[in-house]
This record gives structure tokens, sequence and C-alpha cells, in this order.
């Protein structure tokens, strides 16, 4: 009687467990990262930019390249993120009881619970090409980059959601009698947990420049972005100790792989605007389609009744397993992601004749958006804004430096350990260097950083009586990235061997 009781308990637990493991733990919602040149590495705010990086940022701007032709400008850069998370599962109340203090916190528990769960991936290469073709009346331009990725980002200790998730169902079974008086000792629980993220999503993008008034352009672009990405949970060697009783069962292990891919676009809307010659303004619109994600299990073996609970539908593909029996259902073949709506405005402006500052800013629309109903986890609003001042210290070189601030907009308690989504300030430092008329190089530097969230839960499952369960977790992060890059002219105005428009009016300066 006792263990039909624990099963009910355990099935019950895994199901609460599983409300929030939406697909914001199969795949990053942090979005488009914003590092798609040196330039904006080292200044941070290129939403004004008039070079070969506009056909990302500010595409309107290229009909205002002071070098007409070809321009190519090629960068890659090396990219490092670490992921921090703790959990404090600390208190638990069954009805008709009073919260008291969790089991496995008493004196007596040996531990088994890792200080802090971590993920760290380092991206080694991630490239950017832009090609632009400038008449000075109109510009052609390609990009291709890659707009989101996780380089098999690994978590060695898995996530705190799993250990909940075994630790509540002992928690359930102890909080059964008094808390207050019950004698029974939770002694040990260990478990061996790990997960690892792949992710890539590229993207491509054609369009188009024109200058409509000698101080005014406008642009309009299309953006095709190819998603893949793939899921790796292990849990192994799930015991516990209670009262001296050692209980470890191979039926609680997990092996669990699934991947997913999709295709969907954007398209993009660009006003530039330079009144005085010094002065730049660019705005930019774009707005992302939903993707309809198809998953593919390539293997699910869980507990059968963590299996049983459905709570890990979300890793099942909607065909049945080779080497079990669905019960709780086959999940879902498709999952739906949409980036949200984005503004973005910057302004470029040199204040001395060697001396330039720029200013931008991003919004979103983050809860307008169809992402199976986890668009209600966002505020109205996502935004970012920042400054840079750069100095030309030379004709034909430069020194930079830019911060700026994110906000995504997620509701506090909707973040989660797999991606937390937590705010940052970044600061870039870097230099660039006319080498001649045709040939640029730029290098440049980035740290952001996250500071720590703490956040409250509360927990519900309900058996024999409702059972609140009270958690802390605390999320940090860290992101370094240094990127070189160089942009070639062809053709134009820096065919004939002359100074191109950039040294000369450097020169004036």
């Amino acid at each position: 009687m006792k263990k039909r009781f624990y099963i009910m308990i355990l099935i019950a637990v895994t199901m609460t467990a599983g409300q929030d493991l939406s697909a914001s733990r199969l795949y990053q919602e942090s979005g488009i990262i914003p590092n798609h040149s040196v330039e904006y590495v080292r200044t941070l705010n290129r939403s004004a930019s008039i070079d070969a990086d506009a056909a990302f940022y500010n595409p309107a701007g290229l009909a205002f390249m002071e070098n007409t032709g070809l321009s190519v400008m090629f960068s890659s850069q090396t990219y490092n993120v670490r992921k921090e998370h703790t959990m404090d599962y600390y208190s638990i109340e069954l009805e008709p009881f009073v919260p008291v203090q969790t089991f496995h916190t008493r004196s007596g528990f040996t531990g088994g619970l890792p200080d802090y769960y971590y993920a760290e991936t380092v991206a080694p290469v991630l490239p950017d090409l832009c090609v632009v073709y400038n008449t000075k009346e109109w510009a052609a331009y390609f990009h291709v980059g890659v707009m989101q990725a996780a380089n098999g980002m690994y978590f060695p200790n898995g996530l705190a959601v799993i250990d909940w998730g075994n630790l509540a169902t002992i928690e359930s079974q102890l909080a059964m009698t008094d808390p207050d008086v019950n004698t029974n000792v939770l002694e040990s629980f260990s478990s061996d947990a790990d997960a690892t993220r792949t992710e890539y999503f590229i993207g491509g993008t054609l369009g188009a420049a024109y200058r409509v008034l000698d101080w005014m352009s406008v642009s309009l672009g299309g953006r095709y972005i190819r998603y893949s990405g793939r899921m790796e949970i292990n849990v192994r060697d799930v015991a516990y100790v209670v009262d001296g009783t050692y209980d470890k069962d191979p039926d609680k292990e997990w092996d669990i792989d699934t991947s997913y891919s999709g295709n969907g676009g954007s398209v993009c809307l660009g006003l530039h605007f330079n009144p005085i010659s010094d002065l730049h303004i660019g705005f930019k619109s774009e707005y992302f389609t939903p993707v309809k994600m198809t998953k593919k299990t390539n293997t699910f073996k869980v507990n059968p009744l963590i299996e049983t609970s459905g709570s890990l539908n979300l890793f099942k593909d909607g065909t049945p397993g080779e080497d079990m029996v669905y019960t709780g259902g086959n999940g879902d073949s498709t999952f739906m992601m949409q980036y949200p709506m984005q503004f973005n405005l910057g302004v470029s402006y040199f204040i001395l004749k060697s001396l330039k500052v720029e200013v931008s800013g991003e919004l979103t629309l983050r809860n307008l958006r169809d992402m199976d109903g986890r668009e209600d986890d966002y505020k109205t609003f996502g935004y970012r804004y920042g400054g840079a001042v750069e100095w030309w210290f030379m004709k034909n070189a430069c020194i930079s430096a830019g911060y700026s601030y994110n906000d995504f907009g997620i509701k506090d308690d909707k973040r989660n350990e797999a991606d937390p989504l937590l705010p940052s300030h970044t600061i870039g430092a870097g230099m660039g260097f006319v080498i001649s008329d045709r040939f640029d190089f730029n290098v440049g530097a980035s740290y952001e950083y996250f500071p720590s969230k703490g956040v409250y839960s509360t927990e519900y499952t309900n058996v024999s009586a409702p059972t609140y369960h009270y958690l802390y977790k605390t999320f940090d992060e860290k992101r370094i990235a240094i990127a070189v890059g160089l942009t070639y002219r062809f053709l134009g105005s820096s065919a004939d061997g002359s100074e191109s428009e950039a040294m000369k009016k450097m020169e004036v300066r």
C-alpha cells in the first residue's frame, strides 16, 4: 500500500514539475545575437552605420556610404558563454499542516546536491559576411550570418528542475504525517545528470536602399532563417537513503535526445537621414514570421512513471517509441516560435573634427507573437539602449569604446534554469585602421555582465491533499566576445588608386 501511494505521489509531482517544462527548455529564447560586425563589438551602437555592416544594422544608410562600387566586409568572433544557477528547495507544506523545513535540508542529510549548476560553451568562429554595391543613388546588399547559436552548451550537473522533481517525490512522501513530529530521516539523495544543447540559426538577407532626397534614403529587405537545434538529457544512478534503507532503481534513469528544425523569415524596412554633413540618423523596423518547428525524437527512455505523467511530452515528436509504449501520450510533432517585432533608432555625430559620438535604442514587442502561449511570460516590451565614442587620433586609425544595456522583458517568475533571459550591461572597445584606400581592418572585444537575479517560486501538487513546495533560485551569466574583421572595396570611387572619401575627410579634420 505504501509503495502504491509513493507511485501516486511520483506521478503527481512529475506532472507538476513538467508544467513549466515548456519549449523554452528545448531551445533558447534569448533571440538574435547583436554581434554581427567587429565595429559593433567595439562600439555596441551601429544603428546609424553608413559602412558595409549597415546591411544588418541600418540598411537605408548604405545609400550614404562614402565609397561607391562593391564593398565586401567579413568578420568573425570567438564567443564564450557561461551560465550558472542555484536552487534552495527550503520548505514544504502539506495541508492541513503548516509549512516546515524540507527534510533534505535538516541535520542528518549528507548532501548529494551541487552547490551550483552551470553550463559553458565556446564558439570559436561565428562569421558574418556583408556584400554591398553602392552608386551614391542606390545600393544593393546581401548579408549572411549566425542569428543565434549554442555550440554544444554542456550542463555537467544537469538542471535544478531535474533534482527538484526527484527530491519532491520523497519530500511529499515524508510529509504525509505531521512534519513536526515525523521522525523519518532523509539521509542522502544522489544522481548523475547532464544535458547538452546545440543550436544554429543561420540567416541570409537580400535588399536594396534608395536615396529619395539628398538627405534621405529608404530601404527594403527580406531575410530567410534556417533553424536547427538539439537537446540531450541524461539522468543516471538516482538513489535515496531513508532511515538507513538504500533505494536505487535503473528504471528511474533518463536518456532523451530530441532535435528540431524549421524555416522562417522577416521583412525589414529602413529610413536614413543626413540633415547636415556630420549627422546621421538611422531607423529600422523588422517583422519576423511565426515558425512551425518540426521535432524529431532520436531517443526517449525515461522512468515509466514520469513518462506516464506526460510532463516530458515536449521531447516527443508524436510517433511511438521503439523501446517503450508511450502511455502518457505521444506528444506533438511541432511547436511554435517567433522572434519579436523590433524597432531600432540610431544617431551618429562628429561633435569635434576627430571625435564621433553614437547613441542607439531598440524596442521589441515581446508578447505580440505566436509562441504556443509562452508569449504571456513576457511584458509588453523588451529594450536595448547605449552609447559610444570614437576618436580618430590619426587620419587612418581610430579607437572606440561603447556601452549597452539590454532587457528581454520576461517576467521574473517565468525565468528558468535553461535560459534565464537576464538583463545585462555590456562594455566594448577596439580599434579601426584604414590600411589603404581599399582596405580597412578592425579588432574589438566586449564583456557582457548579467546582474544576478533571485526568484522565489511555489510549486503545487495534489494527491491526498494540496501540497506546496517553496523554492528559491538564483541565476548568473557572463559572455565574452573577441572579434576581427576586414573590409575590401572593389571598383567605384576607390578603384582609381586615389584616396577614399573617408581618408580625405580625415585629412580635412
